[in-house]
């Protein structure tokens, strides 16, 4: 899918040489060009007569409902100049005007992601605490950002946007979700701590944040923590004077110091002795450190990143420590069941070159079987297994489960054929007919209970308890719905499709599936839907029926 943003401005509507330099300057990818550039669409939202120009925010409405999935974000400017035009210029401006194109979208595609773009510089205009964008200071990377967090984008649009190496495995939200994060950081002078399993890609994380920041062209240093003695941290961290100990017969700048200008990756730092720590909390929080030995201070002039396998929250010694970085988490490879078949495939590549070998591949069977493994080990185990099958093999073989040492499960797992699919399989395989949309058990029950009943105290309360069993059943209707609706490229909760799907009504408005939706589950009438909220209740619903795996 290609990145399609749409602009609504006036001036970049009707002005070519001024949409000229809104391409030179918001070029997400200057130098480098390929097939799925963004492409940028401008419309004005405004009726251009021979003498006038009159604002209409209807006509983006009309505009974006002929395609209104097609999007990947709309960058919305506030200020529309129009009236009677005067040497072809309009004589009057609407410095609010965006702001009732943007009142009229949220209520008719409330999925659509919208960004406010404007030279104005009004507090006022971050509506209902609306998304910004500034014409005269803001960034590509402001705009990669938004893009990255909220567009509604493939995951390989992501992995462009982000700039992931090619032969990085991506493919699932929750890893494009670490890399973001990474992302924003690496702009910055803060220490990162990434928090992850042993063998969930810490290393190539910590690597893709040197490679992100501005000290990408400075060295790449890295320190095993769990392979040095306690008594030897210091020195090599922080360096030491000749003579400053037994042994010390000459001098050594430490790591910090050979780390000048690049990037100082501390690799397990869940080993850092106790006694070390405050020194190094003064190391990240004030950036200023001091050799053994020595008289003066030194100031830190490299970037910190750290890794831990521990969990940070239980880890309370260090809890001073932890709070000096900002940290990123790496979910494990169990968790991300869509990346163990491309992860399985990469490492057959990869290890099919090293024994001179080719033409190998896994059959169905043992992909699948792979995909419902828990992985303890993660990554690294799953190389480790494939490594084996290639020794064994011979060229053009297929690697079938005897070969992993693996036994097929008495059911097949679903995950594999939902982690391959295209994203517009996946969405047609989850509203097939013969999916089961939910289990009926408790309306029917209710309906039994219904018959009217011989005496006044059994038909007392009656009715208020099938309302509760019915409305349970609504609420089981539109979570399954919303889990066969998602948005087929973004794979967001689409409501109003859901809602569309369950109802059988292409009509029904996006308020009356909002209100239908809050009606449903006790919610305020008032204000937007909880989107996050939202897709907790659909997660924990997944889990429930389909268990950790998913579908």
């Amino acid at each position: 899918m290609t990145i399609r943003i749409l602009v609504i401005d006036d001036e970049l509507a009707r002005l070519a040489y001024k949409r000229e330099e809104f391409l030179a300057r918001w070029n997400l990818f200057p130098g480098r060009a390929f097939a799925r550039a963004p492409q940028f669409t401008f419309i004005s939202s405004q009726h251009v007569l021979a003498d006038r120009i009159d604002n209409d925010a209807q006509l983006a409405v009309e505009f974006v409902a002929e395609d209104p999935e097609a999007w990947s974000m709309v960058l919305l400017d506030m200020q529309f100049d129009h009236g009677e035009l005067v040497n072809g210029e309009p004589r009057r401006a609407d410095p609010r005007f965006g702001l009732k194109i943007q009142a009229l979208l949220e209520r008719e595609f409330p999925e659509l992601p919208i960004l406010q773009f404007t030279a104005q510089m009004h507090a006022d205009l971050a509506h209902e605490g609306g998304y910004y964008l500034s014409k005269i200071d803001g960034t590509t990377e402001d705009l990669r950002n938004q893009l990255i967090e909220r567009g509604r984008l493939s995951l390989e649009d992501r992995r462009l946007l982000l700039r992931i190496p090619a032969d990085t495995i991506i493919a699932s939200d929750a890893t494009v979700k670490a890399y973001a994060q990474v992302h924003r950081l690496a702009a910055t002078n803060a220490a990162l701590l990434i928090v992850g399993e042993t063998g969930t890609g810490k290393t190539h994380l910590a690597r893709y944040f040197h490679d992100m920041s501005p000290h990408a062209s400075g060295p790449w240093v890295v320190m095993e923590m769990t392979s040095k003695p306690d008594n030897l941290f210091e020195a090599l961290l922080f360096g030491h004077e000749k003579g400053a100990f037994t042994g010390a017969d000459r001098f050594s700048p430490g790591l910090f110091s050979e780390a000048e200008g690049g990037t100082l990756f501390l690799d397990e730092i869940g080993a850092l002795p106790p006694q070390l720590q405050a020194k190094m909390l003064r190391a990240v929080g004030e950036r200023r450190y001091r050799r053994i030995g020595a008289a003066q201070d030194q100031e830190l002039r490299c970037q910190l990143v750290a890794a831990t396998q521990d969990p940070i929250d239980a880890d309370a010694s260090r809890k001073d420590l932890w709070a000096r970085f900002q940290t990123v988490s790496i979910p494990p490879l169990r968790e991300r069941p869509q990346e163990i078949g491309k992860l399985a495939e990469h490492f057959l590549a990869i290890s099919q070159k090293k024994q001179a070998k080719k033409g190998m591949k896994f059959s169905a069977v043992a992909l699948a079987t792979l995909a419902g493994q828990p992985w303890p080990d993660n990554s690294r185990g799953l190389e480790n297994m494939v490594q084996n099958a290639v020794l064994r093999l011979s060229s053009n073989s297929v690697v079938q489960l005897r070969d992993l040492d693996l036994v097929a499960p008495a059911t097949p797992p679903k995950a594999h054929a939902q982690a391959t699919a295209s994203p517009s399989q996946a969405h047609e395989a989850t509203i097939s007919p013969s999916s089961p949309v939910v289990r009926l058990a408790d309306l029917l029950a209710s309906m039994d209970e219904a018959a009217i009943p011989d005496t006044d105290e059994a038909l007392r309360g009656l009715l208020s308890r099938f309302d509760d069993k019915s409305r349970r059943v609504r609420q089981e209707l539109m979570l399954a719905a919303m889990h066969r609706c998602r948005h087929k490229v973004s794979g967001k909760v689409n409501l109003l499709a859901s809602m569309r799907f369950l109802t059988n009504d292409a009509a029904l408005s996006s308020t009356d599936a909002k209100r239908d939706l809050k009606m449903a589950f006790g919610l305020t009438t008032k204000g937007p839907v909880d989107r996050e909220w939202l897709e907790r209740l659909l997660q924990e619903w997944v889990a429930r029926k389909y268990g950790s795996h998913g579908p």
